[in-house]
């Protein structure tokens, strides 16, 4: 049985990656886990460290409480800037986007911005670094 036949996740149809795919929700229903902050209150952060334990590999949990003094905020800021910063943007806009559209807005929207992505040197880069087996060297563009 084949990982998107349900074979070895516990995720939906087996492929945990399904969170960032076009046509299910991802940024439909990401946007309302999350709520306005008091100041000083644990903010949400995405962190691969802190996966939920059902997959062999830690998935990054946006929504996880992080208190201030856990979270590096230079390193944070070091690891977002050397990664795929055009779908950084990308998925910045659709998660903007998301709280005003209707579903079929929205689903239009991620069809827009995956074009997009797939259009961009960072995408070609990423590829590029997998098939590779290296490091990707991000440009943001």
């Amino acid at each position: 049985m084949s990982r998107r036949e349900g074979g070895t996740s516990e995720a939906p149809g087996g492929a945990p990656e399904a969170a960032a795919r076009p046509g299910n929700l991802g940024s439909r229903v990401r946007p309302l886990t999350f709520h306005a902050h008091a100041p000083g209150e644990a903010l949400p952060v995405l962190s691969p460290e802190r996966g939920n334990g059902r997959v062999p590999f830690p998935l990054p949990q946006a929504g996880t409480p992080v208190a201030a003094g856990e979270v590096d905020a230079a390193e944070l800021a070091r690891r977002l800037a050397a990664g795929p910063g055009v779908a950084h943007r990308l998925t910045k806009r659709a998660l903007r986007a998301s709280p005003g559209n209707d579903l079929a807005a929205q689903l239009a929207l991620e069809a827009e911005l995956q074009a997009e992505a797939g259009r961009s040197r960072d995408f070609m880069e990423g590829v590029m670094a997998f098939l590779e087996k290296r490091a990707a060297r991000f440009e943001g563009r």
